[in-house]
């Protein structure tokens, strides 16, 4: 079976954006050459890579042994590409860093915007996902560097403590919680919650800790977003526990509280993670950068956010990344 970079490249586009029309947009090359290009790359190997349907193309298990091998490739050419840089005295490449929607409303931003203007050739892609997708991202190879929550396993990673967020419980004005500074998770539960959908990593453990209360939580409604769940607990559907992050900068405009969780597991550590090796220079410095920040709990407005390309996986956002 014989390998060329281009083709390698267009066969790891096609994976990741899931589409050849995608896949064309992100190469600048036109979609009957994506699918050209797959069409002879399946004859070389024998074997089907993707099976095709209307809304993209989904890898088979020969396509997905193919990637996992495509990634390394292309990792190690980016490794030598970054090595080469770093003799010529310069920095450059691109790395994928995939987080929770509570670590960007944190102090990243700001990281984001020191490290790019100390290397400005350095390009960052920012993916947002649920923590246990930051990890699967990491683990295969599409993300260099993740943020999760440890409230996920992450086996086949490497992490590092990076910083500490808050749960908090949401309720709306005039509420019989909304006057205290802290509650524990038991008193919410005499209440109807609203809710992310049962996919996301912190509803999971919200249900296992009323089970271990002998309890179960009273859902109401179930949402795909922390927007969703801000308007429903807005309405008075219900009240909702979310990082508190994504609770107090938007309190006032709609009009809702935030009541920290008393409970010691209500503060949830952030983690940064790579392979044990990240791929490229421009990768390891980065995280490297990332690792030196000291833990804290953050507390702090959101950030105006740098000019990093962000790109947000519909499958993988829904639910809301946790």
């Amino acid at each position: 079976m014989h390998f060329d970079l281009v083709t390698i490249r267009i066969f790891v586009a096609v994976v990741e954006e899931q589409s050849l029309a995608a896949a064309a947009r992100r190469e600048n090359i036109v979609a009957s050459a994506i699918s050209k290009r797959i069409q002879n790359f399946e004859t070389e190997a024998g074997v089907r890579l993707f099976r095709r349907h209307r809304s993209g193309v989904q890898m088979t298990p020969a396509g997905q042994a193919l990637y996992r091998h495509c990634r390394e490739m292309l990792a190690a050419l980016d490794r030598a590409e970054g090595d080469m840089c770093l003799f010529a005295g310069a920095v450059k490449g691109s790395v994928k860093l995939a987080v929770t929607t509570s670590a960007t409303l944190q102090s990243l931003p700001d990281e984001l915007s020191a490290f790019l203007q100390r290397y400005p050739a350095v390009q960052i892609e920012l993916l947002e996902m649920p923590s246990h997708c930051v990890v699967r991202s990491v683990r295969d190879g599409s993300a260099d560097i993740g943020i999760y929550s440890t409230m996920v396993p992450a086996p086949g990673v490497t992490s590092h403590p990076y910083r500490s967020d808050n749960l908090a419980v949401l309720v709306p004005e005039g509420h019989s919680l909304a006057g205290k500074r802290k509650v524990f998770f038991a008193e919410t539960l005499n209440f109807r919650h609203v809710c992310l959908n049962a996919e996301s990593p912190l509803q999971a453990f919200l249900e296992q800790k009323a089970h271990e209360l002998g309890r179960t939580l009273e859902v109401t409604l179930s949402a795909t977003s922390f927007d969703a769940v801000r308007r429903l607990v807005q309405s008075g559907l219900g009240i909702g526990i979310l990082p508190e992050i994504c609770i107090l900068p938007y309190a006032k405009a709609f009009g809702v509280r935030s009541v920290r969780l008393a409970d010691a597991w209500g503060t949830r550590e952030l983690q940064l993670c790579t392979k044990p090796v990240p791929p490229s220079p421009a990768a390891r410095l980065f995280f490297e950068h990332l690792s030196s920040q000291s833990m804290a709990n953050c507390n702090n407005q959101p950030a105006v956010s740098p000019q990093v390309s962000s790109k947000r996986r519909v499958d993988e956002l829904t639910p809301a990344a946790v």
